[in-house]
């Protein structure tokens, strides 16, 4: 058996082919949550750095095919997770101009696309869906095990399920939380 020379893809690459996040999660073989998204940037070609500031999003610099990225260094785990699975959503699937500071103003679209992105990273169907028929009662254990928030959970549940069309029986008990 040979050496593998397989090329690792960059984000532009990906954006050029329009690559889905759960295309990215196979591509690299990761079979097990968390996903660990500063790793997976840094294997698209995103420099992610971290500083001691205390905005939780510093700075996205992207120059022709290179992107660099400052976090906050003190960032709770899936907030940085969500965060940077958020950018490289916006890098790889959002409009161009959404990078440019001007389009903050009307950045709702491209917003929701990265959100789901990053969710989709973070939260892959093929890995979530059976750990959500097991416990989708549970979003802050499912939460935990995946190393996201609650919120993202819950909105991926829900994704799951749409995606479905309830075909999954993610029926959740009601009641206190």
């Amino acid at each position: 058996m040979g050496v593998d020379f397989r090329i690792v893809p960059t984000w532009a690459h990906m954006r050029r082919e329009g690559w889905s996040a759960e295309r990215i999660v196979a591509r690299f073989a990761v079979a097990v949550p968390p996903i660990d998204a500063v790793a997976l940037a840094r294997s698209c070609d995103v420099a992610v750095t971290r500083s001691g500031e205390r905005r939780p999003l510093l700075g996205l610099t992207v120059v022709d095919e290179r992107a660099a990225l400052r976090v906050r260094a003190r960032e709770a785990p899936a907030d940085e997770r969500l965060m940077v699975a958020f950018v490289l959503g916006h890098l790889i699937v959002g409009p161009g101009d959404a990078l440019l500071p001007e389009a903050a103003l009307r950045a709702g679209a491209a917003d929701d696309a990265a959100a789901v992105f990053a969710r989709s990273l973070l939260m892959p169907a093929r890995l979530f869906v059976p750990y959500a028929r097991a416990f989708a009662d549970e979003p802050p254990l499912l939460a935990e095990h995946f190393g996201v928030t609650v919120e993202a959970v819950e909105r991926r549940l829900a994704e799951v399920e749409a995606l479905t069309d309830g075909a999954l029986d993610l029926r959740r008990v009601a009641g206190p939380r």
